[in-house]
Protein backbone atom coordinates (compact mmCIF):
# COMPACT_ATOMS: atom_id res chain seq x y z
CA UNK A 1 0.00 0.00 0.00
CA UNK A 2 1.34 3.11 -1.35
CA UNK A 3 2.08 6.18 1.04
CA UNK A 4 -0.65 8.77 -1.03
CA UNK A 5 -3.33 5.62 0.00
CA UNK A 6 -2.56 5.67 3.57
CA UNK A 7 -2.48 9.38 3.47
CA UNK A 8 -5.82 9.22 1.64
CA UNK A 9 -7.15 6.74 4.29
CA UNK A 10 -5.55 9.14 7.38
CA UNK A 11 -7.27 12.07 5.56
CA UNK A 12 -10.38 9.75 5.18
CA UNK A 13 -10.64 9.45 9.09
CA UNK A 14 -10.40 12.79 10.27
CA UNK A 15 -12.87 13.94 7.86
CA UNK A 16 -15.40 11.68 9.89
CA UNK A 17 -14.58 13.89 13.33
CA UNK A 18 -15.52 16.90 10.93
CA UNK A 19 -18.62 15.81 9.70
CA UNK A 20 -19.86 14.56 12.59
CA UNK A 21 -18.63 16.99 14.81
CA UNK A 22 -20.67 19.50 12.56
CA UNK A 23 -23.15 18.17 11.40
CA UNK A 24 -24.52 15.91 14.88
CA UNK A 25 -24.60 19.33 16.80
CA UNK A 26 -26.41 20.73 14.25
CA UNK A 27 -29.24 18.00 14.32
CA UNK A 28 -29.21 18.36 17.89
CA UNK A 29 -30.16 22.00 18.09
CA UNK A 30 -32.64 21.41 14.94
CA UNK A 31 -34.39 18.52 17.00
CA UNK A 32 -34.07 20.05 20.18
CA UNK A 33 -37.19 22.47 20.49
CA UNK A 34 -40.14 22.68 18.68
CA UNK A 35 -42.14 26.34 18.39
CA UNK A 36 -43.66 25.89 21.70
CA UNK A 37 -40.64 25.00 23.33
CA UNK A 38 -40.61 21.58 24.14
CA UNK A 39 -38.22 18.94 23.38
CA UNK A 40 -39.18 17.06 19.83
CA UNK A 41 -37.53 14.02 20.87
CA UNK A 42 -36.93 11.81 23.14
CA UNK A 43 -33.92 12.28 25.05
CA UNK A 44 -32.53 8.73 24.29
CA UNK A 45 -32.14 9.97 20.97
CA UNK A 46 -29.18 11.29 21.92
CA UNK A 47 -27.17 8.32 23.90
CA UNK A 48 -26.38 6.46 20.25
CA UNK A 49 -25.95 9.12 18.52
CA UNK A 50 -23.20 10.69 21.13
CA UNK A 51 -21.67 7.10 21.50
CA UNK A 52 -20.91 7.65 17.50
CA UNK A 53 -19.86 11.23 17.71
CA UNK A 54 -17.26 10.24 20.35
CA UNK A 55 -16.07 7.73 18.39
CA UNK A 56 -15.74 9.55 14.60
CA UNK A 57 -13.63 12.37 16.46
CA UNK A 58 -11.25 9.71 18.42
CA UNK A 59 -10.69 8.13 15.05
CA UNK A 60 -10.29 11.92 13.91
CA UNK A 61 -7.38 12.45 16.35
CA UNK A 62 -5.60 9.25 15.52
CA UNK A 63 -5.49 9.44 12.04
CA UNK A 64 -4.64 13.20 12.40
CA UNK A 65 -1.61 12.04 14.25
CA UNK A 66 -0.34 9.96 11.25
CA UNK A 67 -0.24 12.34 9.24
CA UNK A 68 3.21 14.44 9.97
CA UNK A 69 4.97 10.72 10.17
CA UNK A 70 3.16 9.60 6.85
CA UNK A 71 3.84 12.42 4.84
CA UNK A 72 7.73 12.20 6.44
CA UNK A 73 7.94 8.65 5.06
CA UNK A 74 6.51 9.74 1.64
CA UNK A 75 9.42 12.52 1.80
CA UNK A 76 12.23 9.31 2.52
CA UNK A 77 10.57 6.67 0.62
CA UNK A 78 12.78 4.75 2.01
CA UNK A 79 10.31 2.30 3.72
CA UNK A 80 9.18 2.01 7.27
CA UNK A 81 12.30 4.09 8.82
CA UNK A 82 10.90 7.65 7.40
CA UNK A 83 8.45 7.33 9.87
CA UNK A 84 10.21 7.68 12.63
CA UNK A 85 13.59 10.10 10.54
CA UNK A 86 14.18 12.99 13.18
CA UNK A 87 15.02 15.46 9.52
CA UNK A 88 11.93 14.25 8.28
CA UNK A 89 9.44 14.57 10.12
CA UNK A 90 11.36 18.09 11.10
CA UNK A 91 10.59 18.53 7.71
CA UNK A 92 6.99 17.69 7.43
CA UNK A 93 6.30 19.80 10.77
CA UNK A 94 7.63 22.79 9.90
CA UNK A 95 5.94 22.67 6.03
CA UNK A 96 2.39 23.65 5.41
CA UNK A 97 1.25 20.06 6.04
CA UNK A 98 2.79 20.62 9.73
CA UNK A 99 1.18 23.98 10.23
CA UNK A 100 -2.05 22.32 8.87
CA UNK A 101 -2.10 19.85 11.13
CA UNK A 102 -1.55 22.01 14.15
CA UNK A 103 -4.51 23.50 13.07
CA UNK A 104 -6.36 20.68 13.12
CA UNK A 105 -4.91 19.22 16.47
CA UNK A 106 -6.30 21.82 18.47
CA UNK A 107 -10.12 21.74 16.49
CA UNK A 108 -10.31 18.18 17.66
CA UNK A 109 -8.96 18.86 21.46
CA UNK A 110 -11.95 21.75 21.26
CA UNK A 111 -14.36 19.42 19.74
CA UNK A 112 -13.42 16.62 21.90
CA UNK A 113 -13.83 19.21 25.25
CA UNK A 114 -16.99 20.48 23.18
CA UNK A 115 -18.60 17.22 23.22
CA UNK A 116 -17.63 16.34 26.53
CA UNK A 117 -19.47 19.06 27.94
CA UNK A 118 -22.32 18.58 25.11
CA UNK A 119 -22.88 15.21 26.67
CA UNK A 120 -23.66 17.00 30.04
CA UNK A 121 -26.49 18.92 28.21
CA UNK A 122 -27.72 17.67 25.36
CA UNK A 123 -30.98 16.67 27.13
CA UNK A 124 -31.65 19.46 29.24
CA UNK A 125 -34.34 21.55 28.31
CA UNK A 126 -32.41 24.85 28.54
CA UNK A 127 -29.72 25.68 25.82
CA UNK A 128 -26.55 26.71 27.09
CA UNK A 129 -25.47 29.98 24.90
CA UNK A 130 -21.55 28.72 25.67
CA UNK A 131 -21.69 25.54 24.28
CA UNK A 132 -23.44 27.00 21.17
CA UNK A 133 -20.51 29.43 20.89
CA UNK A 134 -18.01 26.69 21.71
CA UNK A 135 -19.77 24.36 18.68
CA UNK A 136 -19.75 27.62 16.52
CA UNK A 137 -16.07 28.65 17.39
CA UNK A 138 -14.89 25.11 16.92
CA UNK A 139 -16.23 24.60 13.60
CA UNK A 140 -14.88 27.53 12.27
CA UNK A 141 -11.79 26.28 13.11
CA UNK A 142 -11.86 23.10 11.34
CA UNK A 143 -13.54 24.89 8.25
CA UNK A 144 -10.78 27.04 8.52
CA UNK A 145 -8.08 24.69 8.15
CA UNK A 146 -8.72 23.39 5.41
CA UNK A 147 -7.44 26.53 3.52
CA UNK A 148 -3.30 26.29 5.04
CA UNK A 149 -2.70 23.54 1.84
CA UNK A 150 -3.88 22.34 -1.59
CA UNK A 151 -5.61 24.31 -4.20
CA UNK A 152 -6.09 27.41 -1.75
CA UNK A 153 -3.07 27.72 -0.11
CA UNK A 154 -2.24 30.26 -1.95
CA UNK A 155 -5.46 31.42 -3.01
CA UNK A 156 -7.35 35.04 -1.87
CA UNK A 157 -9.61 35.33 0.59
CA UNK A 158 -12.71 35.23 -1.44
CA UNK A 159 -11.39 31.62 -2.15
CA UNK A 160 -10.52 30.55 1.46
CA UNK A 161 -14.05 31.80 2.59
CA UNK A 162 -15.76 29.43 -0.07
CA UNK A 163 -13.79 26.59 0.92
CA UNK A 164 -14.58 27.66 4.66
CA UNK A 165 -18.21 27.27 3.68
CA UNK A 166 -18.28 24.71 1.57
CA UNK A 167 -16.74 22.53 4.17
CA UNK A 168 -19.26 23.56 6.93
CA UNK A 169 -22.21 22.82 4.91
CA UNK A 170 -20.79 20.05 3.68
CA UNK A 171 -20.47 18.70 7.40
CA UNK A 172 -23.92 19.75 7.97
CA UNK A 173 -25.12 17.69 5.11
CA UNK A 174 -23.18 14.48 5.59
CA UNK A 175 -23.09 14.54 9.68
CA UNK A 176 -27.10 14.99 9.66
CA UNK A 177 -27.40 11.57 7.89
CA UNK A 178 -26.90 9.23 11.40
CA UNK A 179 -28.95 11.05 13.10
CA UNK A 180 -31.87 11.23 10.79
CA UNK A 181 -31.32 7.15 10.51
CA UNK A 182 -31.79 6.78 14.26
CA UNK A 183 -34.96 9.63 14.02
CA UNK A 184 -36.79 6.78 11.59
CA UNK A 185 -36.91 4.87 14.68
CA UNK A 186 -39.79 6.88 16.34
CA UNK A 187 -42.68 5.09 16.11
CA UNK A 188 -45.09 8.38 15.95
CA UNK A 189 -45.47 8.48 12.12
CA UNK A 190 -47.43 11.91 12.17
CA UNK A 191 -44.38 13.09 14.46
CA UNK A 192 -41.50 11.72 12.17
CA UNK A 193 -42.96 13.36 8.89
CA UNK A 194 -43.30 16.55 10.34
CA UNK A 195 -39.83 16.73 11.52
CA UNK A 196 -38.61 15.07 8.17
CA UNK A 197 -40.57 17.85 6.43
CA UNK A 198 -38.74 20.85 8.62
CA UNK A 199 -35.29 19.03 8.02
CA UNK A 200 -35.94 19.11 3.93
CA UNK A 201 -36.93 22.86 4.03
CA UNK A 202 -34.09 23.73 5.96
CA UNK A 203 -31.64 21.42 3.92
CA UNK A 204 -32.32 23.08 0.47
CA UNK A 205 -31.26 26.07 2.22
CA UNK A 206 -27.37 24.77 3.15
CA UNK A 207 -27.39 22.14 0.48
CA UNK A 208 -28.02 25.34 -2.10
CA UNK A 209 -24.77 27.22 -0.55
CA UNK A 210 -22.82 23.99 -0.46
CA UNK A 211 -23.31 23.85 -4.12
CA UNK A 212 -22.92 27.18 -5.39
CA UNK A 213 -19.79 27.45 -3.09
CA UNK A 214 -18.48 24.03 -4.46
CA UNK A 215 -19.03 25.26 -8.27
CA UNK A 216 -17.75 29.05 -7.23
CA UNK A 217 -14.74 27.73 -6.08
CA UNK A 218 -14.15 25.36 -8.84
CA UNK A 219 -14.75 28.30 -11.39
CA UNK A 220 -12.16 30.25 -9.66
CA UNK A 221 -9.55 27.46 -9.74
CA UNK A 222 -10.28 26.80 -13.76
CA UNK A 223 -10.07 30.65 -14.38
CA UNK A 224 -6.62 30.89 -12.46
CA UNK A 225 -4.36 28.09 -13.29
CA UNK A 226 -1.16 28.93 -14.74
CA UNK A 227 0.17 25.09 -16.05
CA UNK A 228 -1.68 22.29 -18.03
CA UNK A 229 -4.40 21.15 -16.48
CA UNK A 230 -4.32 17.62 -14.93
CA UNK A 231 -6.98 15.35 -16.93
CA UNK A 232 -6.43 13.13 -13.83
CA UNK A 233 -7.80 15.44 -11.24
CA UNK A 234 -10.51 16.25 -13.44
CA UNK A 235 -11.77 12.87 -14.27
CA UNK A 236 -11.91 12.05 -10.24
CA UNK A 237 -13.11 15.49 -9.99
CA UNK A 238 -15.94 14.16 -12.58
CA UNK A 239 -16.68 10.97 -10.20
CA UNK A 240 -17.18 13.01 -6.88
CA UNK A 241 -19.78 15.66 -8.80
CA UNK A 242 -21.63 12.38 -10.34
CA UNK A 243 -21.95 11.04 -6.76
CA UNK A 244 -22.78 14.18 -5.39
CA UNK A 245 -25.84 14.39 -7.94
CA UNK A 246 -26.83 10.81 -6.60
CA UNK A 247 -27.14 12.30 -3.28
CA UNK A 248 -29.36 15.33 -4.57
CA UNK A 249 -31.68 12.92 -5.88
CA UNK A 250 -31.74 10.72 -2.83
CA UNK A 251 -32.92 13.81 -1.08
CA UNK A 252 -34.98 14.75 -3.86
CA UNK A 253 -36.88 11.40 -3.54
CA UNK A 254 -36.77 11.69 0.50
CA UNK A 255 -38.40 15.39 -0.03
CA UNK A 256 -41.06 15.06 -2.81
CA UNK A 257 -41.48 11.34 -2.74
CA UNK A 258 -41.18 9.62 0.36
CA UNK A 259 -41.64 11.45 3.47
CA UNK A 260 -44.78 13.32 1.26
CA UNK A 261 -46.45 9.88 1.36
CA UNK A 262 -45.82 8.43 4.84
CA UNK A 263 -48.36 6.74 6.27
CA UNK A 264 -47.64 3.96 8.15
CA UNK A 265 -44.43 2.70 10.46
CA UNK A 266 -43.27 0.72 7.37
CA UNK A 267 -43.12 4.04 5.42
CA UNK A 268 -40.51 5.10 7.80
CA UNK A 269 -38.77 1.78 7.60
CA UNK A 270 -38.48 2.98 3.97
CA UNK A 271 -37.25 6.00 4.46
CA UNK A 272 -34.55 5.00 6.82
CA UNK A 273 -33.20 2.11 4.18
CA UNK A 274 -32.94 5.41 1.83
CA UNK A 275 -30.77 7.96 4.14
CA UNK A 276 -28.22 4.78 4.74
CA UNK A 277 -28.18 4.37 0.94
CA UNK A 278 -27.71 8.47 0.68
CA UNK A 279 -25.05 7.71 3.80
CA UNK A 280 -23.03 5.37 2.00
CA UNK A 281 -22.54 7.48 -1.10
CA UNK A 282 -21.70 10.36 1.38
CA UNK A 283 -18.99 8.41 2.49
CA UNK A 284 -17.53 7.61 -1.15
CA UNK A 285 -17.71 11.12 -1.68
CA UNK A 286 -15.75 12.07 1.54
CA UNK A 287 -13.22 9.42 0.01
CA UNK A 288 -13.26 10.65 -2.66
CA UNK A 289 -12.16 14.15 -1.44
CA UNK A 290 -9.65 12.60 0.76
CA UNK A 291 -7.85 10.82 -2.55
CA UNK A 292 -8.27 14.27 -4.38
CA UNK A 293 -6.25 16.29 -1.68
CA UNK A 294 -3.97 13.39 -1.37
CA UNK A 295 -2.90 12.36 -4.71
CA UNK A 296 -3.83 14.66 -7.69
CA UNK A 297 -3.32 18.59 -8.19
CA UNK A 298 -5.37 20.40 -10.51
CA UNK A 299 -2.22 20.89 -12.59
CA UNK A 300 0.96 19.31 -13.67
Amino acid sequence: MGWLTLLSLAKLGFYLGVVSFIGMNAMRLFLRHGRNGNLTIDTAWHKPVLVVQWSCLLISLVCLAAVVPLSAGMLLDEGLTGLTDSLMLQISWESTVGEQTQVRLLAVVMALVCTYWGGKIYAHPNLSKAWLGAWLLTSAVFAASFTFSGHTAEASWLAKGLVALHVLMAGWWLGSLYPLIRLCRLQDVVKLQNQLHRYGNQAAVWVGLLLTSGVALLMMLLLNISGEVNTTYLVVMGGKLVLVTVMLCFAAYHKWRLVANMHATEDCQQVKKSIVAEAVVGTLVIAVTATLTSSFGLVH
